[in-house]
């Protein structure tokens, strides 16, 4: 059964419990999904029919969306959440290197036997095999993985038998344009077409779920460091609302928990934020405001801000990412480190 294209998904969730989940599974994926945005609820219902089936998934996502958070869920609320779920990721590794670790290898000895060596693949069997950064891969690879895919079967690199497999593949990528979702696939390369495609829009777009994000992950780093409960002030989450979000989930949840690990009850004010998520300098014309600026401050902002564009716009990496603003790596990587960015949720 085919799924409609969803344009809104998933970006949290609290962690499945490991005993079984013969309860009601709509109320555990409510329960898990956070956002009142009206892509939240149309998202609970797409999760809830993908783990109902067994068909081959596309997540597309900006970096830090959450697209391996997204299929993780589904593989836990499916018939096949007893078994493993694995995953591999294709950015920045060789065609060879992700080609044997998906399907193993053979390997003849110096004694005139062979080694055989498991991919993950074999590993996966019985549950759910999770593949991002698909759009990396070249057209033959791309027709390996649609013959597993039709036909749970595959052919480990240096052996010309064919294998059978018991795996679930659901596939991640980051689009190559906002206006044809499925494209990274390269469908025309196989013949395999997904029908089942779950888009992940980046956070700036589903503003509305800031708040409800921002105090799921305030509660889950409260109780993971033993602190008292803290609030949000109205001041820390206009500034929350107002920024655009490059890293996306995975960028809010690094500066909730580093403000709550700084923090004091009852709440976390505007002083515990980053200097890049305070309201950027509006000048009027030529004027400048009558109290004055830091200009110190405000370059750092810019700095800090074209720095998350350049990564974002390169999927996390560093050397395209210093190419792109002029830099060399070692400069970037010194920038990186004094502003606390984190190049790998870009990825």
């Amino acid at each position: 059964m085919s799924m409609p294209v969803v344009q809104n998904s998933l970006v949290a969730y609290e962690p499945m419990p490991r005993r079984g989940i013969e309860g009601d599974i709509s109320r555990m994926i409510k329960e898990r999904l956070i956002g009142v945005s009206r892509w939240a609820t149309e998202a609970r219902t797409a999760v809830a029919a993908h783990a109902a089936h067994d068909n081959p998934i596309l997540i597309e996502g900006e970096p830090g969306t959450g697209k391996e958070f997204v299929a993780r869920l589904i593989h836990e609320c499916s018939a096949r959440r007893h078994g493993p779920f694995v995953t591999l990721s294709c950015d920045s590794v060789s065609e060879e290197s992700v080609e044997a670790a998906l399907f193993g290898s053979v390997r003849e000895l110096p004694s005139g036997g062979t080694r055989t060596q498991k991919g993950l693949v074999e590993r996966a069997r019985g549950g759910t095999l999770y593949i991002s950064g698909i759009s990396t891969l070249s057209p033959l690879l791309k027709t390996e993985i649609a013959r597993l895919i039709q036909h749970q079967e595959f052919r480990r690199p240096g052996d010309s038998v064919l294998e059978t497999a018991d795996v679930r593949v659901i596939l991640g990528s980051t689009p190559t344009s906002p206006s044809s979702p499925g494209m990274s696939w390269a469908l025309a390369s196989t013949a395999l077409t997904l029908h089942d495609i779950l888009v992940i829009p980046p956070l700036r777009r589903r503003q509305a779920d800031i708040e409800p994000l921002s105090r799921h992950f305030v509660k889950e780093a409260c109780q993971r460091l033993g602190k008292e409960l803290r609030d949000i002030s109205p001041d820390t989450l206009a500034h929350l609302s107002r920024y655009d979000w490059p890293g996306n989930v995975g960028e809010l949840k690094k500066v909730i928990e580093d403000m709550v690990q700084q923090s004091r009850p009852p709440c976390l004010d505007p002083s515990l934020l980053p200097a890049h998520l305070l309201d950027p300098l509006k000048v009027n014309g030529n004027s400048l405001p009558a109290s004055g600026i830091n200009l110190s401050q405000e370059l750092e902002r810019l700095e800090k801000s074209l720095l998350c564009t350049a990564l974002r716009q390169c999927q996390g990496r560093q050397m395209k990412a210093a190419e792109l603003l002029g830099l060399k790596r070692t400069t970037l990587h010194t920038k990186l480190k004094r502003y606390g960015i984190n190049w790998r949720s870009f990825k």
